[in-house]
């Protein structure tokens, strides 16, 4: 019998640099999402940006406050209350900030089940870059104390839909469009549902782990 192909090897994280675990209030401060950031979901998705995606996430995303401010569509989809799960702490660096994301193997699970597995290093913009991209859209341009930027998903994510076939959706009628929406949705066995629990590990950071409830729980 032939002899299989072997494994490849799995992702590793560097050693954590200098620096330290800092408590972070992040509920007073905006927070900043980038997407299209990582290789691989660039690819899954079949865009091809010049820049990352920029949307903002309210701070009431983490602290369950109703949304007072009207919303892009961005905006408004990815702050929903409590779609934020966020460390109280933060790594600060000892000496100037690196110009690069340090390597971390991210990986997320559902129920056990590896849903994302990747690496910082297939980050395809520079952190400096990143920073300056969230603050043009900032008040005032400026990034502030105690704001959070979100550096963006690596692929595996259920809603990937290739850009060809968005934009084949746009022919339909609206209503159309939606009732196919939510069929996917509904038909889907990979999107969350009540009682999933959602485990993401970044290397040497640690992890989160949440458990999704439904609104009538």
């Amino acid at each position: 019998m032939p002899t299989p192909p072997p494994s490849p090897a799995p992702l590793a994280s560097a050693p954590p640099p200098p620096g330290r675990l800092i408590p972070f209030d992040f509920a007073t401060g905006a927070t900043y999402a980038l997407g299209l950031t990582y290789a691989d979901h660039i690819r899954e998705t079949g865009e091809k940006p010049g820049q990352p995606v920029v949307f903002l996430k309210r701070c009431a995303t983490a602290t369950g406050e109703g949304a007072a401010h009207r919303l892009d569509f961005w905006s408004a989809a990815k702050s929903l209350p409590g779609f934020l799960p966020v460390s109280p702490r933060v790594w600060c660096p000892d000496g100037p900030s690196p110009e690069t994301l340090p390597a971390l193997v991210l990986e997320t699970h559902v129920n056990g089940a590896l849903r994302q597995s990747a690496s910082t290093t297939s980050v395809i913009y520079p952190l400096r870059h990143m920073l300056q991209v969230a603050a043009a859209t900032a008040p005032g341009r400026t990034l502030r104390q105690h704001d959070l930027v979100l550096t963006g998903t690596p692929a595996g994510i259920t809603l990937s839909v290739p850009l060809w076939k968005r934009r084949l959706g746009l022919l339909l009628p609206r209503r159309q469009r939606i009732r196919a929406a939510l069929r996917g949705v509904q038909g889907n066995p990979r999107f969350l549902q009540p009682g999933n629990v959602v485990r993401v590990s970044a290397g040497w950071l640690g992890g989160l782990e949440c458990t999704i409830t439904s609104n009538n729980a």
